[in-house]
């Protein structure tokens, strides 16, 4: 296990929009338009804008690490995933510290893995009032559990590298070989399991289909299609997010549209100053696009060539949800609230993203079609 406790993240000043805050995040949106995030493949360029998110999680957070050396467990997850366990930054505040140990939660990660679409596990990535906010892929088929390396390399368009020999179906289950739903009962026993410890109820499944069909193959499958009814217990939404209880957003793969909603609730939350309440608005900027976006594997080179352009379009979506309607905090605000007057707002981050080159000057306009992806 490995816990951070509070300190400074330099390279911000007090006030203001400094030239090396500017260089930062435009040096991190230049790497991440070229390459996409993969755990093995680390240069001491992507080590730095780690050890960034870390320090910037560290101002507000005490929190353990779930590791991921080399992407053992998911190749394009972070090698350090943050398990945020609780606020440090207030003693005269409300402080819900967690029950969850750290080498139990890291059992069941590595359990738990081959029930989600390429391994993307129910991931805790954001701590609101003491519950979760976690992200994943879909639950995993039938055609994935069999074919993995196969499968990875047709859905993909024969780019993805995230599965290895190791992550095979075991040999044992030859049950399910034949047909049987007990390896379903498995490996969907386990998510499960992991899902009940994080204290998740409800699950934001933004899959427009039931299943996700390849070739004439079910390769994915919903929460919501499990014959079985596995996930009975849990409340299936269709928009987030509840303010009571945990949460699990996914989408299919868990790298497009799901990080387009993780980001845009961690900053509406720090917004209301309900989470990450000591960053400046560069530095959430930073976080959400280096830890939400870079670090958990969305395809951007991939995606701009297709002329995909959803990172471009969470941004720009901003200014569609500064009104009071979508605030966490309804009626008084919480005094260090980055909404109160005279203070940085959502519009002023999308003014801050234009101006970090969110978009780029040969792409005038922009497509988003969100239901493809």
């Amino acid at each position: 296990m490995m816990a951070a406790s509070p300190s400074a993240a330099g390279g911000f000043t007090a006030s203001g929009l400094s030239v090396k805050k500017s260089e930062e995040i435009a040096d991190l949106i230049d790497l991440f338009s070229k390459i996409q995030y993969r755990a093995k493949e680390v240069t001491p360029r992507v080590e730095a804008i780690e050890k960034r998110c870390l320090d910037l999680f560290a101002r507000d957070y005490k929190y353990s690490i779930i590791h991921n050396a080399n992407g053992e467990v998911c190749g394009h997850y972070p090698r350090q995933i943050v398990f945020l366990e609780y606020e440090c930054t207030d003693v005269e505040r409300d402080r819900f510290e967690s029950t969850v140990q750290i080498s139990k939660l890291q059992d069941l990660v590595n359990r738990s893995k081959l029930a989600r679409c390429r391994g993307r596990f129910v991931c805790p990535v954001i701590l609101y009032n003491g519950k979760h906010i976690c992200r994943s892929s879909t639950l995993a088929g039938w055609g994935e559990l069999y074919g993995r390396t196969g499968y990875n390399y047709i859905f993909s368009g024969g780019s993805d590298d995230t599965w290895t020999e190791s992550e095979e179906v075991p040999e044992d289950d030859s049950a399910a070989r034949n047909g049987d739903s007990q390896l379903f009962d498995k490996v969907r026993g386990h998510d499960i399991k992991l899902l009940r410890y994080l204290s998740v109820r409800y699950i934001c499944d933004l899959m427009v289909e039931n299943k996700k069909v390849k070739f004439g193959l079910n390769v994915t499958s919903s929460e919501k299609a499990d014959k079985a009814q596995r996930y009975a217990d849990f409340t299936l939404l269709s928009v987030p997010y509840p303010d009571e209880s945990g949460l699990l957003v996914h989408c299919i793969s868990g790298w497009d549209r799901t990080p387009l909603f993780v980001s845009l609730l961690r900053l509406s939350l720090w917004a209301d100053g309900a989470v990450h309440a000591s960053l400046e608005p560069a530095q959430i900027l930073y976080l959400t696009i280096a830890y939400d976006w870079f670090l958990f594997g969305h395809m951007l080179p991939d995606r701009l060539s297709k002329g995909e352009e959803i990172f471009f379009f969470c941004f720009n979506f901003l200014k569609h949800i500064v009104s009071e309607k979508f605030s966490a905090v309804r009626k008084q605000r919480r005094k260090n609230s980055h909404f109160k007057d005279g203070d940085f707002t959502v519009e002023d981050l999308c003014q801050l993203s234009k101006s970090h080159t969110f978009l780029p000057p040969h792409r005038p306009t922009y497509r988003v079609p969100l239901m493809d992806l």
